[in-house]
């Protein structure tokens, strides 16, 4: 027992040593960091060098860093945001959505897969990578564009669908393949009844909870309360036949309505990072080498058509539903790439035996492929078109052009306080009446109380760590050295105000 121990944590000390100088390196080519890990685990696994012959060896952990990324994905998840943003949330993401799954629908069922689990696998390929698409035009300046307001919207409602799929999932796996409308409407109705006790739990309960803990002023308490809270919700929604992942999700939504959201999502990042890590190795492990060296160039040749059919199903919608051109066909081509929701719904459809290893390893490399486009489609695909339509006498296209109707994370560009002491009360009374929005970071429970029942924008939260100021929103984006000079004076000024109070 000792001796297999002692080998399991040797693989696991190459696989992320591995990792870590594959994420160096990607870094610099500007690649997605996920990446680094999927294509550590094609090499070490079963396949390739066979470190690893056996992925089940990491499946309990890594299905843990997938619980993880649910959970942020929920947290994250803004009520607030998608209000905002209703118009291109519903109208354009709904129709993206739509339009992207029916086309790939009739791609796959040309592949002989059962229609369940063809419609399934189509609404996964309709979704886009958050991470890629909110990196890179975040650090391209390009998210206070309308392209940029278009993207982040169809994103929300891609969240939505993700929640479906994964309830979908379980649910054909249950039905053995044919349709059953009692047992589908008996499951929905779970569902409906699980998602009002979340919300109820989530409106009333959990904030006294919380607040209390507070009190105690222990980060770490903080963190186990959030942790035994994402295992009940995985349990549940498990008990009941839908999948962990769902109850994750479902927590990550209950706790992020709370006042306790940015200090929460800082706590539990490293310790999702690390097991998420771990998730991706094992889903690079699903990819069977000898397929890829027989049939790369398919598989490539179905990459990039995924990422031109993508752009162009996304151009045509956002430009028919009555998108200026210049902003259609620049979203488009950001949203093109797969997602990473693709793996977690690729291992939950392999775990519920409803494709075989062979299909899950090449829909993984199409994906991949797609997302290692990404960065050269956002980047200088504009450019591209461009020139295409200048041969045609067409106007080129200005993406850089901004909208004042985007709302980025959920707020407009805000100021942070730090600490709601006199001095910050009396910041936030100034701010008020010029209507500039602010959010207010603070750790005791008394003016966290007071000030919410104000209504104010106050969250619970350590504004002495760099990590939690960045999850509030400072420096989220890419901005000129001017304008992070500037940054920097303002929060070195609150932080000032704040150790004064």
């Amino acid at each position: 027992m000792h001796g297999e121990t002692s080998v399991l944590l040797t693989s696991i000390l190459l696989l992320l040593g591995t990792s870590t100088l594959l994420i160096t390196l990607f870094y610099r080519l500007r690649i997605t960091s996920l990446l680094a890990f999927v294509i550590t685990g094609i090499f070490f696994g079963p396949t390739g060098f066979g470190v690893i012959e056996d992925p089940e060896e990491l499946t309990a952990i890594a299905e843990l860093g997938l619980t993880f990324l649910l959970f942020l994905l929920g947290l994250e998840f803004s009520l607030p945001r998608l209000i905002v943003l209703r118009s291109t949330v519903f109208k354009l993401g709904s129709m993206q959505v739509v339009a992207c799954s029916a086309f790939f629908f009739v791609v796959l069922i040309l592949f002989n897969l059962p229609w369940q689990v063809a419609a399934i696998l189509a609404g996964g390929l309709s979704l886009s990578s958050t991470a890629i698409v909110t990196g890179e035009l975040s650090t391209l300046g390009f998210l206070k564009t309308r392209h940029g307001e278009i993207a982040v919207g169809i994103l929300l409602f891609q969240d939505l669908v993700a929640v479906a799929l994964l309830i979908a999932v379980p649910l054909v796996s249950s039905q053995g393949g044919e349709f059953s409308l009692e047992s589908t409407i008996i499951t929905a109705g779970q569902g409906v009844i699980l998602l009002a006790v979340f919300f109820l739990v989530g409106r009333y309960l959990l904030p006294k909870l919380l607040r209390e803990i507070a009190t105690q002023k222990s980060d770490q308490l903080l963190v186990l309360t959030a942790l035994v809270i994402v295992l009940l919700s995985t349990m549940l929604t498990a008990s009941i036949g839908l999948s962990m992942e769902l109850g994750a999700f479902l927590a990550g939504m209950m706790l992020g309505d709370t006042r306790f959201r940015h200090q929460l999502e800082a706590d539990i990042r490293p310790f999702r990072d690390l097991l998420l890590g771990l998730f991706f190795i094992t889903i690079g492990m699903l990819v069977d080498l000898s397929l890829l060296a027989e049939f790369w160039p398919y598989l490539l040749l179905a990459g990039v058509l995924l990422v031109l059919f993508k752009s162009m199903l996304i151009t045509g919608i956002v430009g028919i539903l009555g998108e200026n051109w210049k902003s259609a066909e620049p979203a488009g081509m950001a949203l093109a790439q797969g997602s990473e929701f693709m793996f977690a719904l690729l291992a939950l459809a392999a775990r519920n035996t409803l494709i075989n290893q062979d299909v899950a390893s090449n829909l993984i490399t199409v994906v991949i492929i797609s997302m290692v486009l990404t960065p050269i489609v956002i980047r200088h695909g504009a450019g591209f078109v461009n020139s295409t339509w200048e041969r045609f006498g067409r106007k080129s296209l200005d993406i850089g052009e901004e909208t004042n109707t985007f709302v980025e994370l959920g707020k407009k560009k805000h100021i942070l306080i730090l600490g709601f002491g006199r001095v910050g009360q009396t910041i936030a009374r100034f701010l008020r009446p010029m209507n500039i929005d602010y959010v207010v970071l603070e750790t005791d429970d008394i003016r966290i109380k007071e000030a919410s029942a104000a209504d104010e924008p106050i969250y619970y939260g350590d504004s002495s760590r760099l990590d939690i100021l960045k999850t509030a929103g400072a420096g989220g984006r890419q901005v000129s050295p001017k304008s992070k000079c500037d940054t920097v004076r303002k929060l070195y000024f609150l932080s000032n105000i704040r150790s004064h109070i």
